[in-house]
């Protein structure tokens, strides 16, 4: 079997969004609950949000210098999270995206005008997104733990002093406390991204290593839907999705030129949108009357455990057997997307809709 390239991941995802929007639009499917992802990043510019008419947003900052409403959520720092936001709602436009904005800065580590997270500022989002109700929280960045970032700066004194060390701890508490706490009771699903860094691995950075076997780390694949290397030690990742040269969607009427994006943080923002997006394709049915056990399927998917034996249930789908941790949406997405458009009628679309979801919860209990 030829294998094909990362963008029919895309392309995939993009005709399945297609043939829901139809349904949609035919009023098919109505009242149908949304699905709550958190989005913890720099914020987002909501000018530059694309909402495919449906997706829903709000949002707090717990930046430092929001005091006076000069650093709210609705502003990105550096347009990071604008393109995770597009891209959760490039997968799943129903979704209802609660913007936690935190306080970030140059990072001395990576370099390269990357940006790191303030510990406590992530330690105050995790905790917001569980007060309001998350059923998916994303986070595109990682923290290095206080170790390993010493050993990096090193060379520098005024940052390796014992006042700063004692500060950073403190505030890595905070955040191991918050992750601990979101993490409890199957309540919500945590997704993370790799460091891009191959000095890094999951036993050093954060939020992943406070809680490994109840998150997932997503990496990144390369054109040809292989491992992107850059994604570090395959170990610690759970899944790869799109994450080098990925375009964004295109705007009919927009004359600016494509752009294109790279890292695993991509990667996460996608596997936030599948996983919502997976979960809403019950709420769907539970919408339409087709069962209550609908309603409890879109609850399970909560638990870690559970959204990734939905995962693991695309690769048996479509029986890939290259490699278990590439997730390959063009089989089931790709097959029923088809079907949805043959269909003739809303109980033909209702009975693919249930065929999909099927297969996708069938170990799930």
């Amino acid at each position: 079997m030829e294998k094909p390239r990362s963008d029919a991941w895309i392309e995939a995802m993009e005709r399945f969004r297609g043939s829901l929007i139809r349904m949609h639009d035919k009023s098919m499917l109505s009242n149908t609950k949304r699905v709550k992802v958190a989005l913890i990043n720099d914020g987002i510019d909501l000018q530059d949000f694309n909402t495919y008419r449906f997706a829903q947003c709000t949002g707090v900052s717990y930046c430092s210098s929001d005091i006076s409403n000069g650093d709210p959520w609705w502003k990105s720092t550096n347009g990071h999270g604008t393109i995770m936001a597009n891209m959760i709602s490039r997968i799943n436009p129903w979704v209802q995206l609660e913007v936690i904005k935190v306080q970030s800065s140059p990072s001395y580590v990576h370099g390269d005008g990357a940006r790191s997270m303030s510990p406590r500022s992530a330690a105050d989002a995790i905790n917001a997104a569980v007060v309001r109700g998350a059923d998916i929280i994303s986070m595109s960045w990682t923290i290095t733990d206080v170790g390993f970032r010493m050993s990096v700066l090193s060379d520098s004194a005024s940052n390796v002093d014992g006042d700063k060390r004692r500060a950073d701890e403190n505030d890595l508490k905070l955040l191991q406390s918050a992750i601990d706490d979101a993490v409890k009771g199957d309540k919500r699903l945590l997704i993370c991204s790799a460091a891009d860094d191959v000095r890094l691995n999951g036993d050093n950075t954060f939020p992943y290593s406070q809680a490994p076997e109840l998150i997932l780390r997503m990496g990144s694949t390369g054109p040809q839907a292989n491992r992107d290397l850059g994604s570090g030690s395959g170990g610690s990742i759970t899944y790869y999705l799109p994450g080098n040269q990925v375009a964004e969607d295109r705007r009919p009427h927009s004359a600016k030129p494509v752009v294109y994006y790279n890292g695993s943080s991509v990667s996460t923002a996608l596997a936030a949108g599948l996983a919502s997006l997976i979960m809403y394709c019950c709420h769907c049915l539970h919408s339409c009357q087709a069962g209550a056990e609908y309603e409890n399927c879109a609850k399970a998917l909560r638990s870690h455990a559970n959204m990734r034996k939905a995962f693991n249930s695309i690769n048996r789908y479509f029986e890939w057997k290259d490699d278990e941790k590439i997730v390959p949406v063009w089989g089931p997405f790709g097959d029923k997307s088809s079907m949805l458009d043959k269909a003739t009628n809303s109980e033909d679309k209702i009975k693919v809709l249930k065929e999909l979801v099927a297969c996708l919860c069938l170990d799930i209990k």
